[in-house]
């Protein structure tokens, strides 16, 4: 776990969720909160949402903690929750950001190729909706075959827009 948590300030593990009871079947996993995030940490995503972040890094880096689900070697899926400050939105999130004030904005969310299709962003999010039980999340995804994902973990479609940006949010019930 050193090679994961060197990068963050400070680091908590809070339990995983599991509506599915899935995890038996799992090696070990942590979801770990990562806070104060250096850049470096970001290697593994892809170069265009490294280019995005990177320069914004500095200025959401305390307001913005990185949740990590991770086996004892490897980050699996990680994504950000940006609680005070977003990161520069389009002009179509803008759009809907008032919206949205009382909720965490979800970004970056990403599962290492090798960890797809084996539930890790579920747990990811069944953790983070239960961690934020009393708070909604909203989020823009560019890709709409993610739209039956998030709407099967309870996320509702807001807009879509004409270039294929589409606002999705969750809030607790």
């Amino acid at each position: 776990m050193n090679e994961i948590t060197q990068w963050s300030k400070k680091v908590t593990t809070i339990p995983i969720v599991d509506t599915h009871n899935g995890l038996d079947k799992i090696s070990p996993l942590k979801m770990l909160i990562l806070e104060e995030v250096e850049a470096e940490f970001f290697s593994f995503l892809p170069d265009d949402w490294k280019e995005e972040l990177f320069p914004q890094w500095a200025q959401l880096k305390q307001s913005s903690p990185v949740y990590a689900l991770c086996s004892i070697d490897a980050v699996h899926c990680m994504g950000i929750l940006f609680e005070g400050r977003t990161p520069q939105l389009s002009t179509y999130e803008q759009e809907y950001a008032s919206l949205f004030q009382s909720h965490v904005y979800l970004g970056y969310l990403y599962t290492l190729p090798e960890y797809r299709l084996q539930s890790r962003a579920r747990y990811w999010l069944d953790t983070i909706k239960a961690h934020y039980k009393n708070r909604g999340i909203w989020l823009c995804i560019e890709e709409l075959n993610l739209q039956h994902f998030y709407e099967l973990m309870g996320f509702q479609c807001l807009d879509t827009s004409s270039d294929t940006e589409q606002i999705l949010f969750y809030s607790p019930n």
